[in-house]
């Protein structure tokens, strides 16, 4: 059973975790959409009465809205194993919860690795001017900083005689396969958009009441 709040990020994910999930022999019993900035769920959950959902996958643009769901179906008793797209953040979750986290849930979060040299001197970096070291998942800002630098990189390469060539840097990147950054090695694929970018990915576990990531081999 899904519900998603209907947004691009969250709607888009859920529409290609429906159609993966069917190929594998799944079933969606539920495919609930619902507006932005909703706070009451009470609607939505009691859709879920006597479903038989093996699952509840909570598909939204936040934390907080993920939080206030999980909550709402729990209070309902309707709650069951719970999956959240990769937008959750277990801190503010559990903030806004009141100290609830489902027990069995899953979670497949974009992976940086701690330890790289790359990250090692980004983070270096990056305490140097702010004070401290990131506090979130390190793949979102590590990104970010990539893509800043492929952006550089292909200027470098269209900028021959100091006029940018933008159909030149347009080609760079629909022609990229891939690139290695501060956030690890990505491919680009075709696959789902016309270039989406595979990440590496970790399971999130918690553990000791703090966020740890496992990455998938």
């Amino acid at each position: 059973a899904l519900l998603t709040e209907q947004k691009e990020f969250p709607g888009s994910y859920s529409d290609i975790f429906i159609t993966e999930f069917k190929k594998l022999g799944g079933e969606i019993v539920l495919d609930e959409r619902f507006a932005p900035n909703t706070t009451d769920f009470r609607s939505s959950a009691l859709k879920l009465k006597g479903l038989g959902n093996d699952a509840t996958f909570i598909s939204a643009q936040g934390s907080q809205t993920m939080a206030l769901i999980a909550q709402q179906i729990r209070d309902l008793g309707f709650e069951k194993p719970t999956l959240f797209n990769h937008a959750v953040n277990y801190q503010q979750f559990i903030k806004i919860s009141n100290g609830y986290f489902p027990k069995d849930s899953l979670v497949v979060e974009t992976y940086t690795d701690p330890n790289s040299p790359k990250v090692l001197e980004f983070n270096n970096k990056y305490k140097a001017r702010y004070g401290s070291l990131v506090t979130f998942n390190m793949y979102f800002i590590t990104a970010d900083y990539d893509i800043v630098n492929r952006f550089k990189d292909a200027a470098t390469i269209c900028m021959p005689n100091g006029n940018l060539d933008v159909n030149c840097v347009r080609n760079q990147f629909k022609t990229a396969t891939s690139y290695s950054g501060v956030a690890g090695d990505v491919k680009i694929s075709s696959e789902y958009a016309p270039a989406s970018v595979i990440s590496p990915l970790a399971l999130l576990k918690i553990v000791d009441n703090k966020e740890t990531l496992v990455p998938i081999k």
